[in-house]
């Protein structure tokens, strides 16, 4: 839930927190529940006011705005608008900086959370409904998230790109291990050996154990242009939620890694009734579910992402 706790001069703060469990949903999710069956939608959007979050990357924005998915943007808004303020900035193309941030010993929330596309959608919102950049609480149905959709036109194509350069980076990587594992399979086992779930570092068990899964697959399916945005999904949605929809082949990846683990529970597009079930029960057992997920990120928007948003 996104909330501005205080502001200064030329600042304000605002709380980023997944408050009782937080609900990653690819798209195809989104649609189907944006354009599905009415009584589905309106539980899922009530337990989203009881208590559950929905985490939200820049990569959800840029794919669902792509001209593959034009038929679909009017419920869509309007399911994301039925979201209010009740989700969560998560990272996207950038999960490489979440594992550095792993590294470095930050704690989940800080891993996890995209600051600058909180930071951006802030300032963007500020100059949408006042033409000026303004530090001031805002009432929490300020945080809408169909205008990410609208503001998110101009910056798709970046978003695009360093997408593209991960792939590129993906296939290469996983081209040199593939290599590596056919001439000395021991000494790939030495060189990315399985490692077990580590609480203070889930992106990177999960990241590192689909990778190793990826090589031991490469015969049977060959990663293409374009994949790398759906590991970026896999990574984050496992490692960051409790309840998670992926397409049915990275379900089958993430259900596959090493137990026990805390990665989320992963769902694909059929079993979105299951879905929507299991946070409801989650958030009648609200003791459990809070110890297992609550996130919370302090954030502060400044005057130098106004400027950056008015050169984008």
């Amino acid at each position: 839930m996104l909330e501005a706790v205080s502001a200064g001069s030329d600042r304000v703060t605002i709380r980023a927190t997944v408050r009782r469990c937080g609900v990653y949903l690819d798209n195809h999710s989104i649609i189907a529940l944006a354009k599905g069956n009415a009584e589905r939608r309106n539980r899922i959007l009530r337990s989203f006011e009881m208590g559950a979050d929905l985490m939200f990357s820049p990569v959800n924005a840029a794919e669902i705005i792509g001209p593959e998915y034009q038929s679909s943007l009017l419920p869509v808004r309007a399911f994301l608008d039925g979201v209010g303020p009740h989700w969560f900035p998560v990272e996207g193309a950038d999960v490489m900086e979440v594992i550095r941030r792993e590294a470095a010993g930050a704690d989940r929330p800080t891993a996890c959370t995209s600051s600058w596309f909180l930071n951006q959608v802030f300032a963007g919102l500020n100059i949408f409904e006042h033409g000026e950049q303004r530090f001031e609480v805002v009432e929490p149905k300020f945080f809408r998230l169909s205008f990410v959709l609208d503001w998110l036109h101009p910056q798709r194509a970046d978003i695009r790109r360093r997408l593209s350069e991960f792939d590129d980076k993906l296939l290469s990587t996983l081209g040199e291990l593939r290599r590596g594992y056919e001439r000395n399979p021991r000494g790939f086992e030495e060189l990315l050996p399985q490692k077990q779930y580590d609480e203070r570092r889930p992106a990177t068990f999960a990241f590192e154990s689909l990778l190793r899964g990826l090589v031991y697959e490469a015969k049977a399916f060959q990663l293409k242009k374009g994949d790398g945005a759906d590991l970026c999904h896999a990574v984050t949605a496992s490692a960051f939620a409790n309840f998670a929809t992926l397409d049915k082949h990275w379900k089958r990846r993430v259900c596959g890694l090493p137990k026990p683990n805390g990665l989320a529970k992963i769902y694909y597009e059929p079993e979105l009734d299951r879905l929507v079930t299991d946070v409801e029960d989650a958030l009648r057992n609200s003791a459990t579910a809070s110890n297992r997920s609550r996130l919370t990120r302090r954030l502060q928007p400044t005057a130098a992402g106004a400027r950056m948003n008015r050169r984008g």
